[in-house]
Parts: structure tokens; sequence; C-alpha cells
């Protein structure tokens, strides 16, 4: 492939996430800001289900290189994200998950564990590094952007939205099939 085409791919690939991670922050925003209790639920599974899916796609690019020169992840205030969602969650935010242990080389039989999760831990791991790529990108480096979110989709986000997803999609069956 030329120079010319993958930085063709590259830039399809950034406005693809880009899209996708801005419509995850909206719905997350709207969720936050507690005016649809009633849709919570339901815009969390859309919202989660479109990060599961870039979180995919993340995964199936070619590892990304890293970015010459200094990187450093952008810090966001989501206190007010955490809070609204925290109080849209109240009494279904905290879950329970097996915890797999991985690659330790000094205990290689070790068990995994049961471990308290939060839906709203999750999704801010998430919302994070959707902002840190989306502010990259802002500032004309679409590289950096899709090695960034590539990079914390594979050691961070990826596995808690996953994890969210199910939690929420359980959530939302037990809701209608009470209903």
């Amino acid at each position: 492939m030329t120079t010319e085409k993958r930085a063709d791919a590259m830039l399809a690939d950034a406005r693809l996430l880009e899209h996708a991670f801005r419509n995850c922050l909206d719905l997350y925003t709207e969720v936050a800001s507690g005016t649809g209790a009633e849709s919570t639920l339901s815009l969390l599974a859309y919202a989660t289900s479109d990060a599961c899916t870039a979180a995919a796609r993340l995964s199936a690019i070619v590892d990304f290189p890293v970015p010459e020169g200094p990187l450093s992840p952008m810090t966001f205030d989501l206190d007010a994200m955490r809070r609204g969602l925290a109080n849209a969650l109240q009494g279904i935010d905290s879950y329970y998950e097996v915890d797999m242990p991985r690659g330790d080389p000094d205990d290689p039989v070790k068990a995994p564990e049961i471990v308290e999760a939060s839906l709203t831990d999750d999704i801010l791991t998430a919302v994070s590094a959707m902002e840190t790529g989306l502010q990259f990108l802002d500032d004309g480096r679409p590289a950096e952007a899709i090695w960034w979110w590539q990079y914390s989709c594979l050691s961070s986000w990826g596995e808690r939205v996953t994890a969210a997803l199910h939690v929420v999609q359980t959530l939302l069956a037990q809701a209608r099939a009470t209903a």
C-alpha cells in the first residue's frame, strides 16, 4: 500500500471512530443529565454497544506505530458526568465480575477472583480515552488519535465497555421481563 493510500485509510478510520465516539459521548452525557430516567438503560446499551463496535474496529486495525515526539494524554473534568451517571445508575451501578489474572510471570497458576466493578467507572474509563483521542484529532493529529484510541482500548477501556455492555443488557432484559 502506498503512503498516500495508507494516509487516506488512516483518515477514513479516524473519521469513523470520531463519529462513533462523539455519538457515545452525546448519549452518555444525556444519561448523566438525568433528563430521561425511563430511557437510561436503553441509552446506555446503545452508547456502550457503539463503544464496543469501535473497540472491535480498533482491535482489527494493524497496530499503529507509536507517534514520534512527546505524547501525553489529556485530562478532562469528568466530575459532573461521574455524579450524573452515579445518580442515574443509583442502585444498579455496582456489579461483580470474575477478574482473570493476566500473564503474571511470578504466579502463572493464579486463580481468578470475584471483584466489584462499577458501570460509572467503566464508562468514564472509556469516555476519558475517547476525549483524549478526539482532542488529538481536533488538533490535527489523526495518527496520534488512532494510536491513543487503540493503545488505551487494548490496555483498559475495551475490556471495561465490554463488561459494562453485558451488565447493561442483563439489567435491560430483567427490566423488560418484569414490565
